[in-house]
């Protein structure tokens, strides 16, 4: 929290904006992702009026300059700016970025800098604005947000003897301790073949057959949910009933 002390003006940090919601009479307050100063609470004073210059700007996806000051829990946003535009997300891949925003707003704190994850999401953004394969940018930033937090286990060796993972057999994921072969496959959900470790570990989704990504997927919604501890994420509760054909309310960045 010695971010939150000790800074009382930043100017033109690159950040991300994550949500927003409706303060007061005119108002927002801006979660934003910075680069050196990690996630932030910021107040968008008279955001809302027609007249104001940042009307328009403050929105998620698109990279930003901001700037602002103060100290505390919530700082008071002074300036922003757009940097160059990224093509707008659409489609699968704008439900995609909203998960990505919800994960770093249910796992980060406030004031904890992580410029390492500031340059994975914005790597993520440029995959999904750019027409990668969406399930590919979704698994690799899961990945990537587990290493920047120092919570992913070892996948590419078994515990206890550091056994390397091999293709062809099949394995256990314990999401505190790490990896353990099986000497058969129970046909149990938690059955993960030694290929989807292996692309997870070796960042080589992009190469994997479907049924591996979603194996791989599997995975990491097991180890993410540890993380989340027991609170649910919207975003993949619309993407659920998307997928039942329940018709279902797309997240919004405000409120």
């Amino acid at each position: 929290m010695a971010a939150a002390a000790s800074a009382s003006r930043v100017e033109l940090q690159p950040a991300w904006v994550l949500h927003r919601r409706d303060y007061r009479d005119s108002s927002q307050i801006i979660e934003a992702l910075s680069c050196d100063h990690g996630r932030l609470g910021l107040v968008a004073r008279g955001v809302r009026r027609a007249n104001s210059r940042l009307r328009g700007v403050l929105e998620p996806f698109q990279p930003l300059l901001v700037s602002w000051s103060g100290r505390g829990e919530l700082q008071t946003l002074t300036g922003a700016e757009r940097q160059q535009s990224l093509p707008r997300l659409s489609g699968d891949a704008l439900m995609a970025g909203f998960y990505l925003n919800e994960l770093l707003l249910r796992l980060l704190a406030r004031h904890d800098p992580h410029p390492g994850l500031f340059v994975d999401y914005t790597g993520a953004l440029q995959a999904l604005a750019g027409g990668s394969r969406v399930a590919v940018a979704v698994r690799r930033f899961e990945w990537q947000l587990l290493e920047g937090l120092g919570v992913a286990p070892d996948l590419a060796h078994e515990m206890g003897d550091g056994t390397p993972v091999a293709p062809g057999r099949w394995y256990r994921v314990d999401p505190e301790a790490g990896v353990y072969t099986l000497a058969a496959p129970t046909g149990g959900e938690q059955d993960v073949p030694g290929e989807a470790l292996l692309a997870i570990a070796g960042n080589t989704l992009d190469s994997t057959e479907d049924d591996t990504l979603r194996q791989a997927g599997r995975v990491l919604r097991q180890l993410l949910e540890v993380r989340l501890d027991g609170r649910v994420l919207k975003t993949r509760q619309v993407l659920m009933a998307m997928r039942r054909g329940v018709p279902a309310a797309r997240p919004k960045t405000d409120g």
